[in-house]
């Protein structure tokens, strides 16, 4: 097995290359769009932020109209987007070494 990773190493660098930039440019075409929230996130963000607003309102001892937008929900939405174009940048550059390494020349 080792022999044969050793024998095929350039094709192998440059087909994860290739596989790790087609998913890393997917990734961040996916993540940019205006269709990424899904109708389930949204009706989960709606139920976070009649549940923040009842808490709010049990610990004031009055009835408060629901917020409109949630700041947990925000902050998770914003945590998540950060975490997504960490692992893209990641994605991109290690497809790019792995490409850039399967074009070098190899000394016999």
């Amino acid at each position: 097995m080792g022999e044969w990773i050793k024998t095929h190493q350039k094709y192998l660098s440059l087909g994860l290359g290739a596989l790790l930039l087609v998913v890393g440019v997917a990734m961040l075409f996916w993540s940019y769009g205006d269709s990424g929230v899904s109708k389930e996130e949204r009706m989960a963000a709606e139920r976070v932020a009649r549940m923040e607003a009842r808490v709010q309102a049990q610990m004031t001892g009055t009835k408060a109209p629901p917020p409109e937008k949630s700041v947990f929900g925000e902050e998770y939405k914003e945590k998540q987007q950060q975490q997504l174009r960490y692992v893209v940048i990641a994605m991109l550059i290690g497809g790019v070494g792995f490409m850039g390494y399967g074009f070098l020349r190899k000394e016999a």
